[in-house]
């Protein structure tokens, strides 16, 4: 297929961005050449726009599998374009000023995600050395009711304690996030 799908029926997404870069295009190439190299994931469907018509939203993407400590766990690891800026007067009219880097998991898998978010922070760190990475826990409750509301992240996708409520400051850390991170 040429789109990889948006979501699973019940997940748990997490995000991580790149607040100091404006220009970040290589780092999820990057992270998909570290994945390939691990024996314990593959790669089920690929999609990628081409560079010369981007258009905001996702822009690239990957639906597959991977297993940790003997599980299995389907995952969509997707490509997404934020911000744009024009440039006047140049042949290329469109670049991205911001990428985030989206993992949607499964979360009627009764997995361990605390490991399998482990195991991706654990890419992350290895493929992306000395850059400044942001980590966000998307909220489950601002997600359902249709709202993007985020928890601020530390390694290993961990909440960070200081923050009780999500960026919408509706929702605490909810019990689903709570059971599925181990936290």
């Amino acid at each position: 297929g040429n789109e990889v799908p948006e979501k699973f029926p019940h997940q748990v997404e997490v995000s991580i961005s790149f607040p100091k870069e404006i220009y970040s295009a290589p780092n999820f190439e990057k992270i998909l050449r570290e994945l390939t190299k691990q024996p314990n994931n593959s790669f089920h469907e690929i999609f990628n726009q081409k560079l010369e018509s981007r258009e905001l939203g996702i822009v690239g993407g990957v639906e597959g599998s991977m297993t940790v400590d003997d599980q299995d766990q389907d995952y969509i690891l997707i490509e997404e374009d934020t911000e744009i800026q024009k440039y006047k007067g140049t042949k290329f009219k469109i670049f991205a000023r911001e990428k985030i880097i989206r993992l949607r998991l499964n979360s009627e898998s009764k997995n361990n995600l605390k490991q399998i978010l482990s195991y991706f922070d654990k890419v992350l760190s290895e493929t992306l050395k000395g850059q400044d990475i942001e980590r966000k826990f998307q909220c489950i409750q601002c997600n359902e009711q249709g709202l993007t509301g985020h928890f601020f992240a530390s390694d290993n996708f961990l909440p960070q304690k200081r923050l009780d409520k999500c960026s919408n400051k509706s929702h605490k850390w909810d019990k689903t996030l709570k059971a599925l991170t181990g936290s």
